[in-house]
């Protein structure tokens, strides 16, 4: 190039610029519960009493039994809420506010503290005692009145729903039937009225025509609304009408949460929790959008527990594992929606675990039994009023349960003698697993000391055996008597391992990097463990795990031309699947070509003989091999003062003609300064560069501009800048 002056302005030229990030904070969300919470308040009909005086017993769960089971089937989310559990059927959300023998003023004068846990709608059955106690019905009405006001008042969403009182078939306390059931109806006209003047004021009041709306008798005599010996509580088919007309009421005005804002993504579906362990539950569902960013996973632990966010886990994702549980112990509620810059959606269903007793009425035996009132299937068929002894005189006593199959024990309850007190059966024995039906090896899940536990107590026991076990056994250690009133296991069978993946392929991406990919061959998994080894003799060793439905992995911070073997298995949380193949990749040598080409993604997907240190794909002048020595983009137009430029320099009363460069200083190649008189093929003179200087462009360790100077003195001079790989 010929010889030419430049400015020391024009010779470098640093441009700076900034980026201006916006963010914004989003408001709290109202309403993160993602069930309507409903509060059945009255007297034992909210209960479920069906006289204690009278063979029925209490009816389990009365009328929420059917209402709970109606919400459930048709899928509209809901939460029974209130202080009391009692009366519960199993596996039901248990709270209410149903109170034996309460009049309108006991609940009135309880309702302050019962209304703190803010429900959206509250089922009003009440008044029945005021009509059995002979309360006057203008009193009764009165308070009626009260409690309709109370419970609305400051609270302009909530929806009262007010029962008519069922009839009274039956006399009570010297007061014939027609007398109390005169008195219902007349009830029931006043808080007709009642609910229509404060709905025409604008509160959300709505009546519930429950005296009107059953069917006392049946042809069926077990179907009749009351049974034998009461005319007051309902019998179990009783309660269901109850439930059925409640259900009718409540979602025909199903309280509707607020509508998902513009562009807010198309809310999940059919999540489902299944118990893994102990301490692990895993969620699914099913993605309804395109447009998500995240999905929010929200749980509570218990029936009553308050909703919290749990996760918010990446776009596209299905699976979730919750882990650090007590499954054994507490149930947990999940509920999940999609979620982006617009907004969240609607909730998906409520998906809940609850500890299931596998032990129950399932095949007992024992070393010895005291009588046959005390056989070993009273330890484990449910009644804490029944018990397995052991005989006075066993050494060893012990009682076996038979699971039937293979379960992974995540929680254990042995419940105490409730009917007398003795001490020396509350300690030193434990509850040991097998496989073996004759206990020659065991695991030892749960046990209690020399310590007595007190009486009428109950051994709670949290494990996390991870091996499934079929046979459990309750063993006395010191000798000593021994008897139990129940023996509870709760536990899962354990899911199938997900299938392995495969098609593990690697390559390298650059001298600290290297790609795999893989194919997903399972629906279940919730993740990926990834291992890798250098070296075909090293040891493989986890170095990531990855979320479920992931196909590839960038494994950085390694070593140049260093070589690594991996192998990938997916995992549920407990159980892992088989291995993928095994796969290797050398990560490149630092500053090599091929390091330098795999920062441009455009430069590798060029066809190979475009990708050669000779080609020049875009046809700048400036082939590949000169583009790595230079560290320029290979597919850009080289910016201004990047390429090679001769500047003079004034020494005295003489020109000193300084060849400036740029240079990689991690390439692996030779730079020759070349200069000429005459362009001639012989005219070519290397050029001495030991009195070069360098210096950083830009900050970047890795190029620097290199200065070279040249003989001062000719008229004229040709260089040229020569790489050699």
């Amino acid at each position: 190039m010929n010889i030419f002056p430049r400015s020391d302005d024009e010779r470098i030229r640093v441009f700076t610029g900034f980026i201006l990030l916006l963010f914004q904070i989003a408001p709290h969300a109202s309403g993160q519960s993602p069930e309507v919470k409903i509060m059945p308040l009255g007297d034992s009909i909210t209960r479920g009493t069906n006289d204690i005086n009278y063979p029925n017993g209490s009816i389990p769960g009365g009328y929420r039994k059917e209402l709970g089971i109606r919400l459930t089937n048709v899928g509209l989310p809901f939460d029974f809420v209130g202080n009391s559990i009692e009366n519960a059927f199993p596996g039901m959300d248990p709270e209410h506010e149903g109170h034996d023998g309460y009049r309108t003023d006991e609940i009135l004068a309880h309702l302050p503290a019962w209304l703190a846990v803010n429900p959206d709608i509250v089922l009003l059955h009440a008044g029945s005692n005021d009509i059995l106690q002979d309360v006057p019905v203008a009193t009764a009405v009165n308070r009626l009145s009260s409690l309709i006001d109370a419970i609305t008042v400051n609270a302009p969403d909530r929806r009262l729903f007010v029962a008519t009182l069922i009839p009274i078939t039956q006399s009570w306390q010297g007061r014939t039937a027609a007398y109390l059931n005169g008195n219902v109806d007349s009830f029931n006209a006043s808080a007709r009225n009642l609910v229509a003047q404060y709905a025409g004021a604008g509160r959300k009041v709505v009546l519930v025509e429950m005296n009107s709306g059953i069917v006392l008798t049946d042809p069926i005599p077990a179907n009749n609304f009351y049974q034998p010996g009461d005319g007051v509580h309902p019998g179990q088919a009783g309660y269901n009408q109850m439930g059925a007309i409640w259900f009718g009421a409540v979602s025909s005005g199903w309280p509707q949460f607020p509508a998902p804002p513009p562009g807010a993504p198309g809310g999940p579906t059919a999540l489902a929790a299944t118990v893994i362990s102990g301490t692990r539950i895993n969620l699914s569902w099913t993605d309804n959008s395109n447009n998500e960013t995240s999905f929010k996973v929200f749980w509570k632990t218990g029936t009553g527990g308050t909703w919290q966010p749990l996760a918010n886990i990446a776009q596209d994702t299905t699976i979730f594992s919750a882990g650090g549980l007590q499954t054994g112990v507490n149930s947990y509620s999940f509920a999940v929606r999609a979620s982006n810059a617009s907004g969240d959606s609607a909730w998906s269903n409520i998906a809940s675990s609850f500890p299931v007793n596998v032990a129950l009425n399932k095949p007992a035996s024992a070393s010895s039994v005291y009588s046959p009132a005390n056989v070993a299937s009273k330890a484990n068929n449910g009644n804490l009023n029944e018990y397995w002894s052991a005989t006075l005189n066993d050494p060893m006593a012990a009682w076996k349960v038979d699971l039937s199959e293979n379960f992974r024990i995540s929680g254990l309850q042995i419940v105490t003698r409730q009917d007398a007190d003795q001490p020396v059966t509350r300690k030193n024995f434990e509850v040991r697993a097998s496989n073996d039906p004759e206990f020659s090896s065991y695991v030892v899940l749960a046990n209690q000391g020399e310590s007595s536990l007190p009486h009428a107590s109950t051994l709670v026991a949290s494990v996390n055996a991870t091996m499934p076990y079929r046979y459990l056994q309750v063993v006395k250690t010191d000798g000593a008597y021994f008897s139990f009133t129940e023996m509870r296991a709760f536990g899962v069978v354990p899911p199938p391992a997900p299938a392995p993946p495969s098609g593990l392929a690697v390559s390298h991406t650059g001298e600290s990097e290297i790609s795999l990919v893989w194919s997903d061959n399972s629906p279940t998994e919730t993740g990926f463990k990834i291992e890798r080894k250098t070296g075909n003799s090293g040891t493989f060793s986890e170095i990531a795990t990855v979320s479920a439905n992931a196909v590839r992995f960038s494994d950085t911070g390694l070593t140049a031309s260093t070589h690594h073997v991996y192998r990938i298995r997916a995992t549920n949380g407990v159980d892992d699947s088989g291995y993928t193949n095994e796969a290797s990749a050398v990560t490149l040598a630092t500053g090599s070509y091929e390091a330098w080409a795999a920062n441009y993604p455009q430069f590798l997907v060029l066809p190979a003989a475009s990708q050669t240190p000779a080609a020049d794909p875009n046809n700048d002048g400036v082939g590949n091999l000169l583009a790595y020595a230079m560290n320029l983009d290979p597919l850009a137009v080289p910016p201004e003062g990047s390429l090679p430029f001769i500047t003079l320099e004034n020494n005295g009363d003489t020109l000193v003609p300084l060849f400036h460069f740029r240079r990689s200083r991690t390439a692996g190649v030779v730079f020759d300064v070349l200069a000429s008189p005459d362009l001639s093929v012989g005219g070519w003179q290397t050029q001495d560069q030991s009195s070069a200087t360098s210096e950083s462009i830009n900050g970047d360790p890795s190029t620097e501009l290199v200065t070279v100077p040249l003989e001062a003195g000719a008229e004229r001079k040709f260089v040229r800048l020569r790489v050699v790989r």
